[in-house]
């Protein structure tokens, strides 16, 4: 009960008195690398991961799923001067990832009756 409350007041000060944003990252399945800006940061479900204010008046929060056998997803989030990184992420990130043999099926056009 204790961590649970020290980490709801941590969540609180960092959203509220400092530049960040916590997220929860999930992927289907479960057990994806993820990288934030080229930079891995953990591995799927990531609960409550705080994602730090970037230096600069225009920047980007690219996220990146990678898992051995299926494609690489990513989403990117824009921040503008006016804008903080909490009001740019969002409470929830989700990574549905696709088997590569499944994106090649699709991609390969049909040869029959050639």
């Amino acid at each position: 009960m204790k961590a649970v409350f020290k980490i709801t007041i941590f969540a609180f000060i960092c959203i509220f008195f400092s530049g960040c944003a916590v997220t929860n990252i999930t992927s289907e399945p479960d057990g994806a690398e993820i990288w934030l800006n080229n930079k891995y940061i953990g591995t799927t479900p990531m609960l409550e991961f705080k994602v730090p204010q970037e230096v600069g008046s225009i920047n980007k929060y690219q996220f990146k799923a990678y898992m051995e056998g299926y494609e690489i997803t990513e989403k990117a989030f824009y921040e503008s001067p006016t804008m903080k990184v909490r009001e740019v992420i969002p409470a929830k990130i989700h990574f549905k990832l696709v088997p590569v043999s499944e994106k090649k099926d699709e991609a390969e056009p049909e040869t029959k009756g050639k």
